[in-house]
């Protein structure tokens, strides 16, 4: 019985380690990374006059409507980024940590309330056939 343990238990281990020979001796796919893979520094930020323009196409707006899309797209844009904190200064406590993460937390919906509120003003001068498209 012990035998046939050994045998079972050794063929299992020539099985697993044939299948990892065939996966390491397959070639990589030639410029690095696969198809759809996106490298970070590679990666674009949308344009907003790109996108105003398309949703003044998609949408068909009116002359009357651009200045409700201005200030749809002004509220659209992304904050301005802050500076990280010295690497020398002293580490915070974590009542200061906890606060300073309250404090973005109240930056970010405040943020959100501001695009919320832009994008309901836009879509209320819609016309129905613009709201579906």
């Amino acid at each position: 019985m012990t035998r046939s343990t050994f045998r079972v238990a050794g063929l299992a281990a020539l099985i697993s380690l044939s299948a990892a020979g065939v996966g390491l001796a397959q070639t990589p796919p030639q410029g690095g990374l696969p198809q759809g893979g996106v490298r970070m520094m590679e990666m674009k930020r949308p344009d907003p006059e790109a996108r105003a323009q398309r949703l003044r196409n998609v949408l068909q707006l009116t002359p009357a409507q651009e200045p409700a899309l201005k200030a749809f797209l002004e509220a659209q844009k992304p904050p301005e980024r802050r500076d990280r904190p010295e690497s020398g200064a002293r580490p915070a406590t974590t009542p200061e940590r906890l606060d300073q993460q309250r404090a973005r937390m109240v930056e970010r919906l405040a943020a959100f309330d501001r695009r919320a509120t832009a994008t309901r003003t836009f879509y209320a001068q819609l016309t129905p056939s613009q709201k579906k498209a």
